[in-house]
């Protein structure tokens, strides 16, 4: 399925946003809200996309190009960005050889909202959510089929509000043609033509917050507060979720992600100051520095966490940063516990601290090993949700951070040895379930 986007519109209120750009380029979150839709689009395997320009159509196509992220841009400029957007959308005539997803430049829908309208059937599918005093076009809608449709104040008997997504028939474009030659302008003038000649229009029912309409300065505030939200959530299912995520490392890492949210360093960045973090760490406890040392290294871990958060919120994924945040995990871990293991050894003189902290760092490696060897040759493996408590990068670094400030940081380093060992354990008895259960199911198919 391919995509038409209106982007042609002024967005006078959005001023002064839009004095030099065009209202789809106005940026949520350090990135223009044309980009985010197109992101949703790409998500949903949409690989053409057809964009009407109108008001600073250079910003856009400069900008975007003819290609993005692997997906065809075809533009196609209007010289009428005001009301009624019919005069825009025939433009697009002729593009289409089967139904498009439809949308306005100023929204940013889910990824979710889109795939299952994709799949609802109907010749023509418009999304609705419940009547609002600001919405232009309304409906009748008994049982999501579509009854009626007009503007708001012409059609008396309306009970839902339509919002500018929807799926459409090619033959489309016949209606738009019929209306605009008899001076109408608005998109109900031309579904209500559709409906008259037998077209089925089923209606697709948006929850909330589930699309984002940018009209005003208000509303940028408001899909700035829900899409830096959904960065934080999009990382974490519901079984994901643990105690030390939800009471020690979100209460945390939110508020400094939002400021570096402000900043323009870029995710990778972040995640090699962590790294640094961790580097200058482990020198300040070999030279037995331990409180500093603690703290530092709780620095690093926040940024290990604020990292992809980042990437999510600015849409700057890349193979270099599933890297940097792969590796800085174990190798921060290994870097902090080489360090203290140095240092606490020089403080108490007892080399048996260094052989402590080698087989942390064993524990952790065949740990990491075994878990990886699990996901590659048996995908999903049982899931320890309370236990994973225990080893939770952030429980580790917070708890390390305490022993150093109140002065027994050996005991930070032997909780270091008991989450990996436990992790480790954890492993071994995944492995043995796992196993144990694929050859109960070989010995019953044979």
């Amino acid at each position: 399925m391919d995509a038409l986007i209106l982007a042609a519109g002024y967005g006078k209120r959005l001023m002064p946003l839009t004095k030099n750009k065009p209202k789809a380029m106005v940026k949520v979150a350090d990135v223009p809200i044309l980009e985010r839709a197109l992101d949703k689009l790409r998500r949903c395997n949409i690989k053409r996309t057809v964009i009407i320009t109108g008001y600073q159509e250079k910003k856009i196509k400069n900008y975007f190009g003819s290609e993005w992220n692997g997906m065809e841009l075809v533009y196609r400029k209007s010289s009428w960005f005001g009301d009624g957007i019919l005069k825009s959308i025939i433009k697009a005539k002729g593009l289409f050889k089967g139904k498009f997803l439809f949308l306005c430049g100023d929204l940013i829908p889910t990824t979710q909202t889109l795939k299952d309208m994709i799949k609802t059937r109907g010749d023509i599918v418009i999304s609705v959510t419940t009547l609002n005093p600001r919405d232009s076009v309304v409906a009748k809608v008994n049982r999501k089929t579509v009854k009626k449709i007009g503007m708001f104040g012409e059609l008396t008997d309306c009970n839902k509000a339509v919002a500018p997504l929807g799926i459409y028939n090619p033959k489309f474009f016949d209606a738009v043609s019929w209306c605009i030659k008899n001076k109408k302008t608005h998109r109900p003038d031309a579904i209500n033509c559709m409906m008259k000649k037998g077209y089925k229009v089923k209606a697709f029912n948006l929850e909330k917050d589930s699309l984002i309409e940018i009209d005003t300065l208000k509303d940028l505030k408001f899909a700035e507060k829900i899409i830096f939200q959904r960065s934080i959530d999009s990382r974490f299912k519901e079984e994901d979720r643990t105690i030390i995520l939800d009471y020690l490392n979100l209460p945390i890492t939110k508020p400094v992600t939002r400021l570096f949210a402000k900043t323009k360093l870029s995710p990778n960045s972040i995640s090699i100051i962590g790294l640094f973090s961790f580097i200058l760490a482990s020198i300040l406890f070999y030279n037995q520095h331990f409180i500093i040392g603690g703290l530092l290294a709780m620095f690093g871990r926040i940024l290990d966490s604020v990292d992809g958060k980042i990437s999510r919120l600015k849409l700057m994924k890349s193979k270099l940063g599933n890297f940097l945040e792969k590796t800085t995990d174990t190798l921060g871990d290994v870097i902090i516990v080489i360090g203290l293991a140095l240092g606490l050894q020089q403080f108490y003189k007892d080399n048996l601290i260094l052989i402590f902290g080698l087989s942390t760092i064993l524990a952790l490696f065949t740990a990491g090993h075994i878990s990886r060897c699990l996901s590659s040759n048996y995908g999903k493996t049982p899931k320890i949700k309370y236990l994973r408590n225990v080893w939770d990068r952030y429980l580790i670094y917070f708890v390390l951070m305490i022993t150093c400030i109140i002065g027994i940081p050996l005991a930070g380093l032997a909780y270091f040895a008991i989450a990996f060992v436990s992790f480790l354990l954890a492993k071994i008895f995944q492995s043995a379930i796992v196993i144990f259960n694929y050859g109960k199911n070989e010995e019953g198919q044979s």
